[in-house]
């Protein structure tokens, strides 16, 4: 683990086991009741179902199930027994292995940051796999049949920006096309690197280059 974000190359998904969610204070169940209000107010966000990760390793993810709310308090001060929220992501590859990046838009969290590709906080009951399909159809509208030859490529485990990611890798069918939401997604951009006009999503940051490194091999 370098600078407390440690990249480990997948040769499948994890065994996503479901564990007991941690007791919290009273002091932490303030801080996670405070923080749904703040998103229940919010006209561009909403308290939904998360899960949370309680411990991390490349052959199995303890995770139990929350909301949201749990996962945006955790990051300002940790939370009891937690790593952070489990996310999904998709580095999608174009011709001559260029990656498709996104710029986030205005009314999502982490606003305006570019990152790599699709990338969603996963939640309870569907497949891993499943939710990343699921995301790429939301946010680029881009199909099954679009992501050829889908497959896991790392789990990041990021005790910085609390959060773990299963990263996934597909390349884009030929007739696949790109429509981004706009709701979701400010532009979309091939580069073989990070684009660089502008600030990199926060939390992806700090991993883009491992990324970037895994999905050219």
């Amino acid at each position: 683990m370098s600078g407390g974000v440690a990249v480990r190359p997948l040769a499948r998904v994890p065994e996503v086991v479901s564990v007991a969610a941690p007791a919290l204070g009273p002091s932490d169940a303030a801080r996670v009741e405070a923080e749904r209000r703040r998103l229940d107010a919010h006209p561009a966000m909403v308290d939904g179902p998360a899960l949370m990760v309680a411990a991390a390793a490349p052959e199995r993810l303890s995770v139990y199930a929350a909301t949201y709310a749990w996962h945006t308090t955790d990051r300002v001060e940790p939370l009891p027994g937690t790593h952070g929220a489990l996310g999904v992501q998709l580095a999608l590859v174009g011709a001559g292995g260029a990656l498709l990046w996104q710029r986030r838009s205005d009314a999502v969290d982490h606003p305006g940051g570019w990152t790599i590709s699709v990338a969603g906080t996963a939640v309870p009951g569907p497949a891993l796999e499943a939710q990343i399909v699921a995301e790429a159809a939301e946010e680029l509208g881009l199909g099954a049949g679009d992501l050829v030859g889908l497959r896991p490529m790392a789990l990041v485990d990021d005790r910085r920006g609390r959060t773990v990611q299963i990263v996934f890798c597909a390349g884009l069918a030929r007739s696949a096309r790109v429509t981004p939401h706009p709701g979701e997604v400010a532009e979309t951009r091939f580069a073989a690197a990070y684009p660089g006009d502008g600030p990199a999503e926060s939390i992806t940051a700090a991993w883009w280059r491992e990324l970037v490194r895994l999905a050219a091999g």
